[in-house]
């Protein structure tokens, strides 16, 4: 297995459509995993801009939805710091059964990371499959945190807050992350736009993402309490297989991604 080696990869060329720099787009950088995450590994030169308008657009719901309250609890990276609330809002159920939303200062906004669980992919499995991805579970990690003063400032019975509502999108960046490694470990000629599986799935032109992306319960990346992220690739009959672990806590999921075919 090739694991995680950091840094930058120059590429001169668009990934996703392979058009090369030109006057009027130079091409813009790729993050492997997300800047939004804290992403460090970079692919210089790899993405131009209507593939980059289609690209962060699959992941602008599980980053700025489904991750947003974590992101800035922790404060992660953002492009937009003066954007940046001081509040986040929680959905409580109060003593009287009166059910309200009502924002509260970061410090009090449980620290939870939530990840949805997928069947195999079901190239793997050989399971019926159409279209989509199906989530057969969702994954909690919850901080150590104090709760009950929360909920009597609020006189609440229960408290939610909302995560993982946009799994197809999850998959689709999680396609998306291990195709990006996949180019910086093995080199964008080992991976021709016909050999690539996940291509279209992840430029929205094909709704396959469950084909290629899922989990199968096995756990071959080194395990310890970190909010970093970790990858690696092998290669099985010459197609190329790479994990995605984000947030290297013991208890978060393990994703199996079929990228394509190495040329």
């Amino acid at each position: 297995m090739h694991n995680h080696k950091p840094g930058k990869t120059k590429i001169g060329k668009c990934i996703y459509c392979r058009v090369g720099p030109t006057n009027d787009d130079s091409l813009q950088d790729e993050h492997v995993v997300p800047f939004a995450i804290d992403g460090s590994d970079v692919l210089e030169k790899a993405s131009c801009r209507i593939c980059a308008r289609k690209t962060s657009a699959v992941e602008s719901r599980a980053l700025g939805q489904d991750l947003k309250g974590i992101r800035t609890v922790l404060g992660f990276r953002t492009r937009h710091r003066r954007k940046r609330s001081s509040t986040l809002p929680i959905e409580v159920l109060r003593n009287t059964g009166e059910v309200e939303e009502v924002d509260v200062p970061l410090n009090e906004y449980p620290r939870i990371l939530a990840f949805p669980v997928f069947p195999p992919p079901a190239y793997l499995s050989k399971a019926s499959y159409q279209d989509g991805i199906e989530v057969v579970g969702i994954q909690v990690i919850q901080g150590n945190q104090e709760f009950a003063s929360v909920a009597d400032k609020y006189d609440a019975q229960e408290m939610a807050v909302y995560v993982s509502k946009y799994p197809k999108d999850w998959a689709r960046m999680l396609a998306k992350i291990a195709y990006g490694f996949a180019v910086h470990s093995q080199g964008l000629d080992h991976l021709s736009v016909d050999d690539t599986y996940v291509l279209n799935s992840i430029l929205g032109v094909a709704d396959d993402v469950g084909m290629w992306v899922g989990c199968d319960g096995e756990t071959k990346l080194p395990q310890f309490p970190s909010i970093d992220h970790m990858y690696g690739l092998y290669i099985v009959e010459g197609e190329i297989h790479v994990r995605v672990k984000l947030f290297s806590f013991p208890e978060a999921p393990e994703y199996h991604v079929i990228v394509g075919r190495r040329s």
